[in-house]
């Protein structure tokens, strides 16, 4: 009798091993795919399929307008929809005045920070890429709009104080690529945030200018720009990611999570 407990509680042990054994590795090996996902992009020049899925969390909005971060699903190139397959990940627009849809999807085309070099003139991006443009003005604006998006992504918007410095920020960056010389009605023009939103905005955008002054694009290594091709299938999103280095350093902690699991399951199962 007693040995046939022992049995039936080594059964039972084992089922229970194994069942939390799938439990722990399906997102653990999820996760680690996302993050060999990332971590591909995050330095890669490459074009992959994107699909806008929505406003992230509590779709935070001023003046009417939804305010950074969305969420997108990022996958391998020439899909055709209408559902794409991917990663979904939370991206920054840095364009104020193309209208995109939930659901949209579309191909871009992904530009590391780090390939800004100040002096070759980035023609695959959206914005400044004609006209008076030249390398050093593309890569100060594009470093601007990658601190302001470091910014948003850094800021805890569970809070309603932590929303509102976002939604303010997310008004900052639009004027980057929009500005009042440019667009009358634009986003720092008065006619959608007002009086201390805009002040706060405008100050937010002169602060980021002027923070980013004597960079490089290598400092901002960990923002990629997504531009849609072609130019008007979509918004520019921009993607603030960990250094690729810190990727494979989860991937590989995750992997050995799995593999752990699994040797723990394997070491509490009884000897034939």
């Amino acid at each position: 009798m007693e040995q046939s407990q022992v049995k039936m509680r080594n059964s039972s042990m084992k089922r229970h091993l194994l069942s939390q054994d799938r439990r722990i590795q399906r997102p653990l090996l999820v996760m680690a795919a996302v993050l060999t996902v990332l971590a591909s992009t995050a330095s890669a020049d490459t074009t992959v399929s994107m699909q806008l899925i929505g406003p992230t969390g509590a779709a935070p909005n001023l003046a009417g307008v939804y305010t950074d971060p969305y969420t997108a699903t990022v996958g391998v190139a020439g899909q055709t929809g209408p559902t794409i397959s991917g990663v979904a990940m939370q991206v920054l627009c840095d364009d104020f005045t193309t209208d995109v849809n939930i659901g949209d999807f579309w191909q871009a085309h992904v530009t590391n920070m780090s390939q800004l070099n100040g002096t070759t003139l980035q023609t695959q991006l959206k914005f400044d890429t004609s006209g008076s443009a030249t390398a050093a003005s593309q890569l100060q604006d594009y470093m601007t709009v990658a601190y302001l998006a470091q910014q948003i992504m850094a800021i805890n918007q569970s809070t309603p104080a932590g929303a509102y410095q976002a939604e303010i920020l997310s008004f900052a960056m639009w004027g980057v690529f929009d500005p009042t010389t440019i667009d009358p009605n634009g986003p720092l023009s008065g006619h959608w945030i007002k009086n201390g939103d805009l002040t706060l905005a405008q100050a937010d955008l002169a602060a980021a200018q002027a923070a980013v002054v004597g960079k490089t694009g290598a400092d901002f290594s960990n923002v990629s720009i997504y531009t849609p091709s072609p130019l008007t299938a979509s918004q520019e999103y921009i993607v603030v990611t960990p250094e690729p280095g810190t990727f494979g350093m989860l991937a590989l902690c995750l992997l050995g999570l799995v593999w752990g699991s699994r040797r723990l399951t394997q070491m509490a199962q009884p000897a034939k």
